[in-house]
């Protein structure tokens, strides 16, 4: 089995088994083989192989065939330990990673953070690191016609994220 469906399929020691110094460099069907590791749905594994590959400096600005970044594909995932993920998505803005970039259907990955099972409350650390940033895009509409701000709107139960982003759109 190749390094890249090892990376979204397999477990931690399969992926030390089978990892070769400089597969983080490589693309796996034009893309970084973090994307691999990202929608791997083991926790423990989705967690440690992507930080393997951020410690190897695996490209984390390339886009997948949908244009999906990094972030659109880690919280475009159904299940999460919150404190890796937002690790995770911390080290990717870190790195450059735009949370304004627009997928294939004109997706935010803000889109993603809002869909997530949890609650606003054990969100309310990714608004800060969204909401720090110089810029945050909640009002381009999806290939659905649907914006971040109405998605949050129509879900309910997204106060906190709404309560943001109405005093983010009173001081720009």
């Amino acid at each position: 089995m190749k390094i890249d469906l090892i990376a979204k399929l397999k477990n931690i020691d399969e992926f030390k088994k089978n990892y070769i110094p400089g597969d983080e460099k490589k693309l796996y069907d034009n893309k970084s083989l973090i994307y691999y590791a990202l929608s791997n749905s083991d926790l423990a594994s989705r967690y440690y192989i992507s930080n393997f590959l951020l410690e190897k400096d695996v490209d984390v600005l390339s886009k997948n065939k949908e244009n999906e970044t990094v972030l659109h594909v880690l919280l475009g995932q159904t299940n999460h330990s919150l404190e890796d993920t937002y690790k995770l998505c911390k080290e990717f803005i870190n790195k450059g990673v735009d949370i304004n970039a627009l997928d294939k259907k004109n997706r935010l990955a803000l889109q993603w953070l809002i869909n997530l099972k949890y609650t606003d409350e054990e969100l309310v650390p990714f608004y800060k690191l969204w909401f720090a940033q110089d810029f945050v895009d909640f009002q381009t509409q999806n290939k659905f016609g649907v914006s971040p701000y109405e998605l949050a709107k129509k879900q309910g139960h997204r106060e906190k994220l709404l309560e943001r982003m109405n005093e983010y759109d009173r001081n720009d």
